[in-house]
């Protein structure tokens, strides 16, 4: 059956909107060649990492034109990882999804990252061995969307020379997988979201947080932190005067650091970190068991020295006693 030449159309976007993210990376691969092995473990990884990733489960019937949902899901995406495998390219929903893949790359800059599994990056580029034949049999079934067919390879062409992984590189795979999605993670930092709405209590906290890192503003401030680790930011109290501005919970002063640059692009310096009192009385107990047990290690040797006493005294007295019983029996 001859596949029929079909037209993608995308979601309409505007850049001067805000973008909704709704996935941090949509996976495009070949179904019948990774979907079991190598795409299920990096798929299972991003998810246990945290990092929600669009996999569609279905197969397309051959000729079937790549659905509106899943042009949606790339559209709401804010990367986008693409397997290359030897059957890669014999899938015109695959190709149609990269196609759409870098045409979001350049409306919205969406980050693209290629990894070539079991083929030479180079085949990709120039359509050579397995690629080479399977753009013959397009080029045969779709002799009138010859543009169609260039704009295919254009497209491996141009992720080809993208910075990606080679698998032939690697010689496990799991390392190659946490390689992938530690460089995924460092590109897409800035853009991931924060859903306070979804925090109860916080919003009004964040809220009064964000609007002491407003831009335009030249005073230097300095954080001053209250909070065992792992509480969060529980409040934040501004001193003009003193140019600081004090934090109240927050788990990690480095993190802390790391978001007021990216958020304003100042530099902010930890003068001083204060321990809070229910830590403090958290680290007072801890103590006075720790005395205890002690105090209680004590006891049980002096228990242990005493009843040791007591056993040799009982001998010593049993002793005498048969010493005396002798003496008896020789006097009569």
């Amino acid at each position: 059956m001859a596949l029929e030449a079909h037209r993608l159309d995308y979601p309409s976007s505007s850049s001067g909107l805000a973008r909704r993210w709704k996935y941090h990376v949509f996976l495009s691969f070949r179904g019948e060649d990774t979907r079991r092995s190598f795409t299920d473990h990096l798929y299972c990884t991003l998810q246990r990492k945290g990092i929600i990733a669009f996999r569609d489960d279905e197969e397309l019937e051959r000729g079937q034109v790549i659905k509106p949902s899943l042009l949606q899901a790339i559209k709401e995406s804010l990367s986008a990882i693409i397997v290359f495998s030897p059957n890669y390219a014999s899938s015109t929903w695959c190709l149609d999804e990269l196609s759409t893949i870098l045409h979001f790359k350049k409306e919205s800059g969406l980050h693209v990252f290629p990894i070539f599994y079991g083929v030479d990056p180079s085949d990709v580029r120039h359509q050579r061995g397995s690629f080479a034949e399977v753009f013959k049999k397009h080029e045969e079934k779709l002799p009138q969307d010859k543009m169609k067919v260039k704009s295919w390879r254009d497209s491996l062409e141009e992720v080809a020379n993208l910075s990606g992984w080679d698998s032939n590189n690697w010689s496990r795979e799991t390392k190659l997988i946490e390689d992938v999605i530690e460089k995924m993670r460092s590109k897409i930092y800035d853009k991931l979201p924060f859903d306070s709405q979804r925090l109860v209590g916080i919003g009004s906290k964040h809220a009064n947080f964000n609007s002491l890192l407003e831009d335009g503003l030249d005073e230097v401030r300095f954080i001053g932190l209250w909070g065992a680790g792992g509480s969060g930011v529980g409040s934040a109290e501004l001193d003009l005067k003193k140019s600081e501005v004090s934090v109240k919970g927050v788990f990690d002063p480095a993190k802390l650091v790391e978001f007021m640059w990216k958020r304003t692009g100042k530099q902010a310096v930890i003068v001083k970190q204060e321990v809070t009192e229910k830590k403090e009385k958290a680290e007072e107990g801890k103590e006075e068991e720790e005395e205890k047990v002690e105090e209680g290690g004590r006891g049980e040797k002096e228990k242990e020295r005493k009843k040791e006493k007591e056993k040799r005294r009982r001998r010593r007295r049993k002793k005498l006693e048969r010493g005396r019983l002798w003496q008896q029996k020789r006097r009569k």
